[in-house]
């Protein structure tokens, strides 16, 4: 039918991330195994060459999905890593950063714009074909509220700061939306 999946490659076996590890939880790759991930990345690739990208982690922005407090170097080299293992397969998988988790900066989480600016000066995420961005509301939605009122307006206010970060770095990557919803909390 001409549908080209996007998979979602995270979190680290216990003996590939750092102590403490939980098991069945959000784990980081130990940057001692940046080169295994990578690999299990390739190795996706080459079996699943009808993929349209792979997607490097899961809102890595946000402690309770890196599994630790948000790293925005370590990201951008595993990122790096995978995004090298994966074009050399010969396969045309794309390759998606982590798709950024919205909203502001808290104890637990690095704004959006920030960590990919942080990321990028890492220089590994720069490897990626392209930003993945999680279009999350922020504002859970309530009976008879219009679900596009003021949802359209930020997801293009994001947009744009992703691409100033891009800028500021003298690059350009397609924005794309790996996850949309609108919380009904």
């Amino acid at each position: 039918a001409g549908v080209r999946p996007v998979f979602t490659f995270r979190n680290a076996p216990c003996w590939a991330a750092p102590a403490p590890c939980a098991p069945d939880a959000p784990n980081p790759v130990d940057p001692a195994f940046v080169d295994e991930y990578a690999h299990a990345a390739a190795q996706i690739a080459l079996r699943y060459p009808a993929l349209l990208a792979i997607e490097i982690w899961f809102e890595p922005n946000s402690a309770k999905f890196w599994g630790a407090p948000a790293d925005p170097a370590a990201f951008s080299a595993l990122v790096g890593a995978a995004a090298e293992a994966i074009h050399a397969t010969g396969t045309g998988v794309q390759v998606y950063s982590g798709g950024l988790a919205p909203g502001m900066k808290n104890p637990d989480k690095i704004e959006y714009g920030t960590f990919l600016s942080q990321a990028l000066d890492a220089g590994g995420v720069q490897g990626a074909d392209a930003v993945a961005f999680h279009a999350v509301t922020e504002v859970p939605f309530k009976p008879g509220d219009d679900p596009t009122q003021r949802y359209l307006g930020r997801l293009r206010i994001q947009t744009q700061t992703l691409k100033t970060a891009l800028a500021a770095h003298g690059l350009t990557r397609p924005i794309v939306f790996t996850q949309l919803s609108y919380s009904t909390g």
